[in-house]
């Protein structure tokens, strides 16, 4: 992968909307010219698309309608209002593909995405994770740091109620990280953690050297 952080950060953010106005613009441009960054941002909305799904679907206010007749339209003269909705009948893909380049024109565009960022001191690890309900696994992308020779970076959950760190496996470099259903119920609750093991993960079952944590967010 030759993407640097910045890149990697950038494809994350484009897919979950944070970027706005030139930021955004550029970075569609780029996802025509960069098949490595257009990649990166598959990943990204691969690994949220699920969390989408399930959030219940919610009929737009009728506010949303008027507003989108204006922005096609504009306000009509009177004497042509009866044609209108043979108009919009026309529009409707027009009107589909304006709601869904403008997703802030629907109460609300999209359920909570939860994700967490695990960074030690100076970024030596750098480490981003986001919630993939269908898989039942967070889907993980190191963007720094790789293990010492003969060492292991493992992954760990922590319950919110303090309860023993349950192993979620090593620490790919991209890839899932599968969380007992035990812990489902409690996941917005969580902290992320990654220590430093013997090659081949802990010997005891708990963390060695606890590197970095951070709590799952949804936003």
């Amino acid at each position: 992968m030759t993407l640097s952080e910045d890149d990697i950060a950038t494809a994350a953010e484009h897919a979950l909307h944070l970027d706005e106005g030139t930021l955004r613009a550029a970075a569609r441009r780029r996802l025509v010219t960069d098949p490595e960054f257009r990649a990166e941002v598959a990943f990204w909305e691969e690994a949220l698309a699920a969390t989408w799904d399930e959030v219940p679907e919610i009929a737009p206010p009728a506010r949303v309608r008027r507003r989108l007749r204006r922005r096609l339209f504009g306000r009509p003269p009177k004497p042509f209002a009866r044609l209108l909705p043979w108009l919009l009948a026309g529009t409707a893909a027009a009107a589909l593909a304006v709601a869904a380049l403008r997703p802030e024109l629907l109460v609300p565009p999209r359920g909570p995405a939860v994700v967490a960022e695990i960074a030690t001191e100076g970024d030596g690890l750098r480490v981003l994770a986001a919630w993939d309900p269908a898989a039942g696994a967070f889907r993980i992308r190191r963007l720094t740091g790789p293990a010492p020779a003969g060492r292991d970076y493992e992954l760990w959950a922590i319950p919110p109620d303090g309860g023993a760190p349950v192993s979620l496996g090593l620490l790919p470099e991209a890839g899932p990280a599968p969380l007992p259903e035990t812990l489902r119920p409690d996941l917005a609750g969580l902290v992320l953690a990654v220590s430093e093991e013997p090659e081949g993960g802990s010997p005891t079952g708990a963390p060695t050297t606890v590197l970095a944590a951070a709590p799952v967010t949804s936003f």
